[in-house]
Parts: C-alpha cells; structure tokens; sequence
C-alpha cells in the first residue's frame, strides 16, 4: 500500500511541475494559478512524499539487501529536495527527475515483494532482465524436495518427494 502512495505522489510532483508552466502559459488565472504557483504547494507534496519513503527505505533494504534500489529512493528524494533549495529555474527538472527516481524505486520495490510472495525460492536481484540473475533459495533437505525440472524460463520446479 505504501509503495502504491508512494508512486501517487511522486506521480503528483511531476505532474504538478509539467501542468503549471502549460496552465500558466494558456492565459489561465484566478483561485488555480494562484494555488499552483505557492510556494507552499511543494511543501504539501513533499511531506507525504518523505515519509512515504522513509518508511519503505528500511523495511526494502531489510528484506532484498540491494542497494542500488535504496540509492535509487535516496537519490530521488535528495532531487526533491534540492529542487526547494536551488530556484525556481532548476526547480522543475529536478523535481521532474527526483519524481520519476521515486517512482522508479516504488515499482522495483513492488515488484521484489510481488516476486518475494508469489514464489519463494526466485528473489530477483536485478531491475533490468531480473531473469538473468537470480538468488535461489534451496529448499532444506528435511523438507523432502527435490529439483523435479527446469521449466522454459530456466526455473527450477520443485516437487516432493
């Protein structure tokens, strides 16, 4: 649920730093303009968007040990916040970038507990071809399982003994 919010807000930041040059530049003005051109619109983003990472930040590191997904999460969030700091011509880009950063982090992050829930044995270590290299969890011999094939995919099936 945290990284669906996640990836909403993030989404929100970017969307508001792309719609408010067009809105402002097609002759609109009144209550909209105003309220998207405070200053304050970037805080209110910002804070669900901080402790929405904040709190996913230890539970991913604790559970996958990757730590190009938390530079990614970290990294998007230092965007957003050097995008208060740096001026209004900087601004949009690295709110634009940090956004994006976030998302990034929110989906891989969605897709190692997807993955992590639907089989136990693939945790995939990888965003880019997760296939091609995978920590494989063996099963304990106790249990009783044996490698039954390699499916298509080079992924073991395993059956009970």
């Amino acid at each position: 649920m945290k990284d669906q919010l996640g990836i909403v807000c993030s989404s929100l930041c970017i969307v508001h730093c792309v719609a408010t040059p067009v809105i402002l530049a097609l002759g609109v003005s009144g209550l909209l303009a105003s309220i998207l051109t405070t200053e304050f619109v970037h805080y209110i983003l910002l804070v669900p968007v901080a402790l929405l990472i904040l709190s996913t930040l230890p539970t991913a590191y604790k559970r996958y040990r990757i730590l190009s997904l938390i530079f990614t999460g970290l990294l998007g969030m230092m965007f957003l916040i050097a995008a208060l700091f740096l001026g209004e011509e900087k601004e949009a880009l690295l709110t634009i970038i940090g956004g994006s950063l976030l998302v990034v982090f929110h989906l891989w992050n969605l897709r190692l507990q997807h993955k992590h829930k639907t089989n136990g044995t693939v945790v995939s270590r990888l965003l880019i071809r997760p296939t091609a290299e995978c920590l494989l969890i063996k099963p304990k011999a106790e249990d009783g399982i044996e490698i039954k094939q390699l499916n298509e995919n080079r992924a073991m099936i395993y059956a009970k003994k």
